[in-house]
């Protein structure tokens, strides 16, 4: 007996058709704008304007004798790049990075960030790794599932998590983390592994300045 193999348009087609079958009798409860309305309509959905009140972030200081990194990733249709800044508790900066990647999922390049910096920053005795990469940061934790394809970057990650002896992982929202955020795009003019300090553009700099004592809005 021949089995029947099934066209991947099909498999893809029963597959979104199970997942619609499941969210069918929810509702979208959120703000309505252009990506919930699309996501209701793509699964039959209901989308209920929510209210959502804003709400404030800042980047907080380590300790005194710690070092705390900020990462993130970007990615668009031409390029991918990582980048991140490492601080005391004075915000002084003691290193930096910006780096092109190939293209890969946001969650690998995410997590590759975080193992690019704590490499970095291994010798300067950093405690603290902050992320607005909240999949990377559930995955370190073991909150998450690792996906498959970044098992080895993860393995690093522990490893060399394991030769420090006290550390740190949070998440910050993408408000809070500007100064990574903007060493992580890739128009950023300062592309290097290990930025020199007295290198560092005076648009960084103004960022830096502003995270000591500014809240940020999320909206």
């Amino acid at each position: 007996m021949v089995a029947h193999k099934k066209h991947k348009q099909e498999i893809l087609n029963n597959i979104l058709n199970v997942i619609r079958g499941r969210l069918t009798h929810l509702q979208l409860n959120d703000i309505k704008n252009n990506r919930n309305m699309k996501t209701a309509e793509n699964f039959g959905l209901a989308c209920i304007q929510g209210e959502k009140n804003p709400e404030f972030c800042f980047w907080s200081r380590p300790e005194q004798g710690e070092m705390k990194i900020n990462t993130d990733a970007a990615l668009d249709e031409d390029e991918a790049s990582i980048g991140g800044i490492i601080r005391d508790h004075l915000s002084q900066v003691h290193a930096m990075f910006s780096v092109r990647q190939k293209k890969e999922e946001i969650h690998i390049l995410e997590l590759g960030a975080i193992l690019h910096d704590i490499t970095l920053a291994l010798a300067k005795g950093f405690k603290k790794v902050e992320s607005d990469a909240l999949i990377a940061v559930n995955v370190i934790k073991e909150n998450w599932d690792c996906p498959w394809k970044a098992i080895s970057i993860l393995i690093e990650i522990k490893a060399t998590l394991a030769l420090i002896k006290e550390w740190k992982i949070s998440h910050i929202w993408r408000e809070g983390n500007s100064a990574a955020d903007y060493l992580s795009k890739p128009a950023c003019c300062c592309l290097r592994e290990d930025i020199p300090t007295n290198l560092m553009p005076q648009e960084l700099a103004n960022i830096v300045a502003l995270d000591a004592g500014h809240s940020y809005l999320r909206l």
